[in-house]
């Protein structure tokens, strides 16, 4: 006795396609995407300390070091903290390209573009934990520039007294 199973055939069709997710809204994406490149840049002790003590140890060394040879008054200090501001500045720009580059690097930007978030969200939250970490190195210099004798003769609203 051959007994012969046949699969049963179905009679119900496939599901519908799911719906497409919303983006997420106001700027929920950049603020996570700013708390991840702050911790990635705590987690990166290295480059951290790179962008405040490079800085400082320049300036502490045009100030003591080159300073008295260039004016012996000591007011080179004043020309000098602008000029290391700046370097802050283009050091934090560098890290910041550094950062995107690492990114895309390890395949991470495109994972990102599967989810429904904004194409410019990554970027902005780079962008303004780039700010941020500037902000903290700057403030970081000119508090080690008063201490050494800098002296800003402009104002607050931007021009000298």
């Amino acid at each position: 006795m051959n007994i012969a199973l046949a699969a049963p055939r179905s009679t119900t069709s496939a599901p519908p396609p799911a719906p497409p997710r919303p983006r997420l809204r106001g700027i929920t994406a950049e603020t996570v995407f700013v708390g991840r490149s702050l911790r990635h840049s705590l987690r990166d002790g290295e480059s951290l300390l790179m962008a405040i003590l490079l800085p400082v140890v320049l300036m502490l060394m045009f100030t003591w070091v080159f300073g008295g040879a260039i004016d012996p008054s000591g007011a080179y200090v004043d020309y000098v903290v602008p000029g290391i501001i700046l370097i802050c500045a283009g050091f934090g720009a560098s890290s910041t390209a550094v950062y995107v580059a690492n990114d895309m690097r390890t395949g991470i930007i495109d994972r990102f573009r599967t989810m429904p978030l904004r194409a410019s969200a990554v970027l902005t939250g780079h962008v303004v934990a780039s700010v941020l970490r500037n902000l903290i190195a700057t403030a970081i210099v000119i508090g080690v520039g008063v201490l050494v004798g800098f002296r800003p003769a402009a104002t607050l609203g931007g021009g000298s007294p």
